[in-house]
């Protein structure tokens, strides 16, 4: 009886493992996605507790510093020591600079990723330069670790892993100064070069700064230190070719890593946001008017991104990409009707506001279809966000005579809202553009009043509740939707005085 409650036990608590180790891997994405194909394992989400990455990554690094620098209880000691001391000087920097990347569980699965990888390189490569005296310990490419953590998380986090493995690597090459040195100008080098780079082309000259820097400080140490021109001239060419070398490993594993923990880099934002697009060539064939919609949208959100210092180039790429539901039923959204009627006419407003509500829950299954990145899905996701489909909830309240009957959170998208401003900033900027085009004369005035009323409205109704906007970044938001517009309906826009001026003679009066 003990050894069958004994192995109940056992393979209840494997069934537990198991199932958490499924919930780790599954998409976090939409149910709506889920439902459609299943995706690869290299295009997964990753979940990964942060504890867990923080404790792998500090088993490793023991486990390798314990290799490197030799059996013994005071060396174990030391190597548990430096270990402690380096990973809490790391901790508690990205807790006071970058709070928002330890809530993030794919960015810190990310980065465990990215260390632990670095760290075996380091020790093969060391090793390798043992056995072999044509390998130089210079060599390493080491810089592809800051690049990668530059481009797919942040600046700071890129800067603080150059700063941990270089420290790292001194140590083990026998704790050179000299080699430490190196990898940390080379680092520090990769991180200001990455944060220019926002095409596949740009790679090529980034790898030519860390190179030409990781060169330079070897010159430096060697006449500092008078090294003789038989051992300076190869340890030049040894820094050149990690430093460059580096920066192309790190463009070849990008994509990867991109698509696995769902980041977006500028590299990808800026294919992303190319009309050419297969979805988006689609758009502009089946629903021309959406497709225009979009593009003025893309404006919008893009110069308002940039007032509040928000991802211009992410919101473009979502705007573009925002409507793509409306594809499978396009005849029933406004700007694509033209001339040919309104379908929603012989409709019961309920039946409008299912077909209404659909485009949000189409527009995912196309996203899913077509691959497109989780972060992008969201922009589809939260558009409308949990906002009331006024013009049919208030038909459906003059039509009913029971007015008990209509449930206002039927009318309502099924959101979810948004919880960056960038999602925040494409709510808005969905909401004025379709507002301010049913206007006929758009004079500044009713311009700007518009788009406050817009922005008013969604306040109010909570959708911002998620969102880290402030009064000032809505107002800074509501003068760039409206100098945005102004330049868009120019040759619409009647100034005060110019009805007087533009109007003709009164002929009463000859």
């Amino acid at each position: 009886m003990t050894a069958g409650f004994f192995e109940r036990s056992v393979r209840a608590r494997i069934r537990l493992v198991l199932l958490k180790l499924l919930e780790w891997t599954e998409p976090h994405v939409p149910s709506v996605l889920s439902a459609s194909r299943p995706r690869s394992l290299f295009l997964r989400d990753v979940r990964v507790p942060a504890r867990l990455a923080g404790l792998v990554l500090g088993v490793m690094l023991l486990v390798v510093l314990y290799r490197e620098l030799g059996p013994g209880l005071g060396k174990a000691a030391a190597i548990a020591l430096l270990t402690a001391v380096t990973g809490f000087l790391v901790f508690f920097y990205v807790r006071r600079d970058h709070p928002e990347f330890l809530e993030d569980e794919e960015a810190v699965s990310l980065m465990g990723f990215i260390l632990i990888f670095s760290v075996w390189a380091m020790a093969l490569w060391v090793q390798a330069a043992r056995m072999s005296p044509a390998i130089s310990t210079l060599g390493v490419p080491l810089a592809a670790a800051p690049v990668l953590a530059t481009l797919l998380l942040s600046p700071g986090l890129g800067l603080i892993t150059a700063v941990y493995l270089s420290l790292l690597y001194g140590v083990f090459s026998g704790f050179s100064f000299d080699e430490s040195t190196v990898q940390l100008l080379g680092g520090v080098a990769a991180v200001a070069a990455s944060t220019k780079v926002r095409a596949r082309r740009d790679v090529a000259g980034a790898s030519l700064a860390v190179a030409a820097a990781q060169a330079l400080t070897v010159l430096s140490l060697g006449l500092l230190r008078g090294w003789p021109a038989a051992q300076m001239v190869p340890a030049i060419w040894w820094a050149l070719g990690g430093g460059g070398a580096s920066v192309f490993l790190a463009g070849a594993i990008l994509p990867s890593l991109e698509s696995f923990f769902s980041r977006l880099t500028p590299m990808r934002l800026s294919e992303l946001a190319d009309v050419n697009h297969p979805l988006l060539r689609r758009l502009s064939l089946e629903a021309p008017g959406t497709y225009h919609h979009s593009l003025i949208v893309a404006s919008l959100a893009s110069a308002a991104a940039d007032a509040v210092g928000a991802d211009a180039l992410l919101c473009r790429a979502g705007a573009y990409f925002h409507d793509v539901g409306k594809i499978v039923k396009p005849e029933y959204f406004v700007e694509n009707q033209g001339s040919i009627g309104n379908p929603h006419d012989p409709l019961a407003p309920s039946m409008s506001r299912l077909v209404l509500q659909s485009h949000v829950k189409e527009g995912l299954a196309l996203a899913r279809e077509y691959g497109l990145d989780k972060v992008l899905a969201d922009f589809i996701a939260t558009h409308h966000g949990t906002s009331r489909i006024d013009y049919f909830f208030h038909r459906a309240l003059e039509s009913m005579e029971d007015l008990e009957r209509v449930d206002e959170d039927d009318y309502r998208y099924p959101g979810p809202r948004p919880s960056t401003k960038e999602t925040a900033i494409m709510m808005l900027s969905d909401g004025v553009e379709a507002s301010v085009r049913t206007l006929e004369e758009p004079t500044p005035q009713r311009l700007r009043d518009q788009i406050k009323a817009i922005v008013d409205q969604k306040t109010a109704d909570g959708q911002f509740d998620q969102v880290p906007l402030t009064l000032l970044d809505l107002h800074r938001i509501t003068e760039s939707f409206f100098n945005t517009l102004v330049g868009v309906y120019h040759n619409r826009i009647a100034y005060p005085g110019q009805e007087e001026a533009a109007s003709p003679p009164d002929d009463r009066r000859s």
